[in-house]
């Protein structure tokens, strides 16, 4: 069957923390709503009920939606670091059960799907289809939820943890950032420091998706974007050697409007609506354009 380009417009956000969730009337209408992590400060039921109430108000079809480190009740590793009495770890199981059957009751008649860590497809009614690589894992220690060791590799292939991201996704989803060797990058800083995750640079350098999204640096809100030569990553080096592999760019947010995702680059999008400052307003969603495809 053939296939032709075809647009899909994405509101992309990140790090909501309860109360940062934006007027659903006041955002522009879209075809699939990213929700990149951190969607309460603690969990808590109503917390997730409450996340859920407002991701359903998006003018979107579908709504797709990973956890953050604060997501602690959604992630299914936190039982053995509980503390070891019998008890507590029964009560953390079926606080996770309920958590996760609450999001799959709504699932149906909402569009909102809470994504696994790995690959997924997803075909809009009208035919247009893209892929998906989502991850909440980030690097630090196991004080909160959806951690992994410094040293240790999730994204690229060759390693027993994770679920590398594949060539030829569309777009990576992951609640932290990536470190991006570049001077002019700053959508993982925080406090004058880089906070992002070499091995996911790794991969997003790899791969090579049309958008990358995240979140969790909460002041690096912004996008910016990664111009890619026409240079061959092989086996984990560049045919020719060379380690001008991409330029990078800072992108103007506008006011209204949208950013185009486009090929032969990589958009980077810090979604985090949530500020630190309390004297702030919260961040505002962004939207972006990715040429994807079509099904005739």
């Amino acid at each position: 069957m053939p296939y032709k380009d075809a647009v899909v417009r994405f509101l992309v956000l990140s790090d909501t923390h309860d109360n940062a969730y934006p007027d659903p009337y006041a955002i522009p209408p879209a075809d699939v709503v990213l929700h990149c992590g951190d969607l309460t400060n603690m969990g808590g039921m109503s917390n997730y009920e409450n996340a859920i109430h407002c991701l359903s108000e998006f003018d979107a079809e579908l709504k797709l939606v990973i956890p953050g480190n604060h997501d602690i009740a959604l992630d299914p590793s936190r039982k053995q670091f509980k503390n070891q009495d019998e008890h507590v770890d029964e009560e953390y199981f079926h606080g996770f059960r309920n958590a996760l059957d609450m999001f799959k009751g709504y699932e149906k008649h909402t569009g909102i799907r809470l994504l696994a860590e790995g690959t997924h497809h997803f075909t809009l009614r009208d035919g247009r289809f893209f892929s998906v690589y989502a991850s909440p894992y980030i690097p630090g220690d196991r004080r909160m939820a959806f951690r992994y060791e410094y040293e240790e590799d999730r994204f690229n292939p060759g390693t027993k943890k994770g679920n590398p991201i594949p060539e030829g996704v569309d777009i990576v989803m992951t609640h932290g950032p990536p470190l991006v060797p570049h001077r002019g990058y700053d959508l993982d800083v925080y406090d004058s420091g880089h906070h992002g995750c070499v091995k996911l640079w790794n991969a997003v350098q790899r791969t090579r998706p049309l958008l990358h999204c995240f979140g969790h640096v909460h002041d690096a809100y912004g996008a910016q974007r990664l111009s890619w030569n026409n240079e061959k990553w092989t086996d984990g080096i560049w045919s020719d050697n060379t380690t001008d592999t991409f330029t990078l760019a800072d992108v103007p947010l506008p006011d209204i409007g949208f950013l185009v995702a486009d090929p032969m680059q990589t958009l980077l999008v810090n979604a985090a609506l949530k500020t630190h400052d309390p004297m702030m307003n919260d961040n505002a969603p962004i939207l972006v354009d990715i040429e994807c495809r079509y099904m005739e």
